[in-house]
């Protein structure tokens, strides 16, 4: 993992690099990640993760998970989440659990909430509105959208 930033500053997100274009489409997923503190990284995901960009997304958050107390996910900036997104989002809260690594997720962003409640998902992700719940150590589960 490359070496990011501590201390005053740290705490705001970069903008998503590109990533990865997918063949074909200027669909693009993309991503950023800093070290808010030693025991904090957060990793901020935008653009579409569908299919052809979900694989990029499994290896983006395996690497991110790697040394960290709690890995936050920021998916505020995705345009688009298919099945095959929210499959990875599952398995890596699963992963997580597993390891007793503590995974959040902000969202907040539409197309991602609708995506997490018509899959069901809503109770088995751990979802926030902000960076700022989970610095201030007050997590709170984010309500059902319609």
């Amino acid at each position: 993992m490359a070496a990011h930033p501590v201390g005053p500053g740290a705490d705001r997100p970069r903008r998503p690099e590109p990533d990865l274009v997918s063949p074909g489409t200027d669909a693009a997923v993309c991503f950023s990640e800093a070290r808010l503190r030693r025991d904090i990284t957060l990793l901020t995901v935008g653009g579409e993760i569908d299919l052809s960009t979900a694989p990029v997304l499994k290896e983006r958050l395996s690497s991110a998970a790697d040394g960290t107390g709690t890995l936050v996910v920021d998916l505020t900036p995705v345009t688009f989440l298919a099945a095959a997104g929210l499959r990875v989002l599952l398995d890596a809260q699963c992963a997580a659990d597993r390891s007793q690594l503590r995974l959040v997720w902000i969202t907040g962003a539409r197309p991602v909430d609708r995506a997490v409640e018509i899959g069901g998902a809503g109770d088995r992700l751990r979802r926030v509105s902000s960076l700022a719940s989970i610095l201030g150590h007050r997590e709170r589960r984010m309500p059902a959208t319609g």
